[in-house]
């Protein structure tokens, strides 16, 4: 049954959970929101991002408040956890809400840091956005990925049985929504960084990683049109956009790994799509608005929700 977190949280009126592979992060705030927004995060210790150093052993059972590496100085206003990897939105604390930042840590095993081909990191590092996020504001994020076996490792000559342990690669993906800084939401577009063995940033591109971020497919079925969500999977990802000024036009988009019609575009064959793709709305989507979607499911096995209400009549 569930159980309640307290410790650290006891005091704080939490807005966001966020859960993954090996940590779990909770926004709240205490006086008010954002300018008392905090992070709290625990799990596997070297994972929680407050520096912490340890193998899969160390746990960290109790909320931990999170506020160094590049954190230091910056109030938190969203944060998602992917597989074995975090990001955060945050801004200058007491400074201008529209100024955000992106802060990351964990597993840099394809670039999901955002802060090109480096190592890995047990504390929050800034992403890269002196790119296509330069002079952006960060609407929303979203974090995700996969796990893959590259070998298995045997020593038989220290035990009965010896000892075995497996080699993992992270498929750690990120996409967030942006807008120019002081410019209209009505350009809001989506950019992500990371994985791309199965074309899940979308760029159109057959590269298997991007480590700084990339705007997706900025010529293709998004073109024109302002994204209001994104969700990132295990091998796919998907968004909702509408053309410019029309919100009750919003529809669903997918790209990446293509099996069983995960993407919803009626393909049923096991394919990649490298950009994104239009969902069909001709059956239950048809007259509908979408507001919402959300993607999940296993590796290789993908599969999405959206929420979608009436167009209201003119």
């Amino acid at each position: 049954s569930p159980t309640q977190v307290t410790g650290a949280l006891t005091s704080i009126t939490v807005t966001q959970v966020s859960t993954g592979s090996l940590n779990t992060c909770a926004l709240g705030y205490t006086g008010s929101a954002p300018t008392g927004n905090k992070i709290y995060c625990w799990g596997v210790a070297s994972y929680v991002g407050n520096g912490s150093n340890g193998g899969f052993s160390y746990l960290t059972n109790n909320p931990q408040l999170l506020s160094g590496g590049s954190l230091a100085g910056k109030t938190p206003l969203h944060v998602s956890v992917g597989d074995a990897f975090t990001c955060v939105i945050a801004y200058p604390t007491g400074g201008d809400q529209a100024d955000t930042s992106i802060h990351c840590w964990g597993n840099n095993d394809y670039g999901q840091l955002g802060r090109g081909p480096v190592l890995g990191s047990n504390s929050p590092q800034a992403v890269n956005m002196t790119g296509v996020l330069a002079n952006k504001t960060i609407a929303s994020i979203s974090t995700g990925g996969s796990q893959e076996v590259y070998a298995n490792y045997c020593d038989p000559g220290t035990g009965v049985y010896g000892w075995c342990y497996d080699s993992y690669y992270e498929h750690g993906v990120v996409c967030v929504t942006a807008y120019p800084k002081g410019g209209s939401v009505d350009n809001t577009a989506a950019y992500c960084w990371g994985a791309n063995n199965t074309g899940q940033l979308g760029i159109g591109s057959t590269a298997i990683q991007s480590s700084i971020p990339a705007a997706v497919s900025p010529s293709g079925l998004l073109s024109g049109k302002t994204v209001t969500r994104v969700s990132v999977g295990s091998q796919m990802t998907c968004a909702v956009a509408q053309p410019i000024g029309q919100p009750a036009q919003a529809k669903p988009y997918c790209w990446g790994y293509r099996v069983g019609g995960s993407l919803g575009d009626g393909n049923g064959t096991n394919s990649i799509a490298y950009s994104p793709v239009a969902v069909i709305t001709s059956g239950a989507l048809n007259n509908k608005t979408v507001s919402a979607i959300g993607v999940g499911g296993p590796d290789y096995n993908g599969s999405a929700c959206v929420i979608a209400h009436e167009v209201a009549a003119t």
